[in-house]
């Protein structure tokens, strides 16, 4: 029943246009924008800056067992140069999800062995006029069980970003 819902919302959120509405796990999902606040770095051989507890964070210093996000570009920083993105509301276009290989039953077969942690990820498409190289915005957590792994949802969101972006 679970797989239902998800997926028939999933297929709302995608037929949703600008305005993302629907419900993830129970709770409930209405979204058409996201406003970065604060200037992020996007660091050489990276096309990501990351935020987790409200701050900024590189790759390296993620607790990846906590609800993290990223702020995606276009092209990857060349080597010796960085990439700023500079506060501006982007529109969301669209929101996808990525569910790890074999999906919830990787876990509940695992014939083999453990698959390790999983990460599903919601990925939410953005549009600026000034900044079209701002792609996405890719939020997500390691699950030690893929059986029991579950998507951050908007409110996992907001504790993300902090005073850094909202989403609304």
């Amino acid at each position: 029943m679970k797989f239902g819902i998800l997926l028939a919302v999933g297929a709302s959120l995608l037929v949703g246009g600008c305005a993302v509405s629907g419900s993830i796990g129970g709770f409930s999902l209405s979204v058409a924008t996201v406003e970065l606040r604060r200037p992020l770095t996007i660091e050489p051989g990276w096309a990501r800056s990351f935020v987790q507890h409200g701050q900024p964070v590189l790759s390296d210093d993620l607790a990846k067992f906590d609800p993290y996000c990223s702020f995606e570009v276009k092209e990857v920083a060349g080597t010796g140069s960085r990439i700023d993105v500079a506060p501006d509301t982007f529109s969301i276009t669209r929101v996808s999800h990525k569910q790890p290989v074999g999906g919830i039953f990787a876990g509940a077969l695992n014939l083999a062995e453990d698959v390790g942690p999983v990460e599903p990820e919601v990925d939410v498409y953005l549009s600026s006029p000034t900044q079209p190289e701002v792609i996405r915005l890719r939020c997500s957590k390691w699950e030690a069980d893929a059986l029991f792994a579950t998507r951050v949802n908007v409110d996992d969101i907001r504790g993300v970003l902090g005073t850094v972006a909202d989403i609304y």
